[in-house]
């Protein structure tokens, strides 16, 4: 009851967010081949990190700056960590009804990253204000009932790992 109560204030709190920042049309020509630094938001599930380190792999060799979302705990859980730059978070930073804190949000909007690609498979509240909060110009995630206000590139939402090498293969398109 009061983690649904919870959420639905986060949900509530989340579409004022969305109508104050909408997510502007961009042209995709190429947006991949000429972005420099990429914003990785890890999934919460640890059993998905090796495909995870595939992805990683694939960026490193396409020469782009990687940043990880995470907290320390699972960032060094990633093979490719000495390559990635982290973006820690912790559990002080997220609020009651599990949005981001006000100074995980100056963190956030202190940074610009040319792509986000949120790897998480479920819709997470926390991860949607990180998104949203994100200036980045393109942000990649999978597809849900209420992903649309979020990403501008959006994945099948199939709930394996080829989810995550879904992304790789979108990446190729451009």
């Amino acid at each position: 009851m009061i983690k649904s109560l919870a959420d639905t204030i986060a949900d509530y709190q989340l579409s004022f967010l969305s109508r104050k920042h909408e997510v502007t049309l961009e042209k995709f020509n190429g947006f991949f081949t000429t972005s420099k630094s990429v914003f990785i938001l890890l999934p919460f599930d640890n059993n998905l990190l090796p495909i995870v380190n595939e992805l990683i792999d694939y960026l490193i060799l396409k020469q782009k700056k990687i940043t990880i979302f995470s907290t320390v705990h699972n960032f060094n859980k990633i093979a490719s960590m000495n390559n990635c730059s982290l973006f820690e978070y912790t559990n002080d930073e997220i609020t009651r009804v599990g949005l981001p804190n006000g100074y995980l949000i100056k963190r956030l909007q202190r940074e610009n990253f040319d792509i986000l690609i949120n790897l998480e498979l479920s819709t997470n509240v926390f991860y949607s204000a990180v998104t949203k909060l994100s200036q980045s110009k393109y942000k990649l995630g999978y597809g849900g009932l209420k992903n649309d206000k979020y990403f501008n590139i959006q994945i099948s939402n199939i709930k394996s790992e080829n989810g995550i090498s879904g992304v790789m293969k979108i990446l190729n398109l451009f």
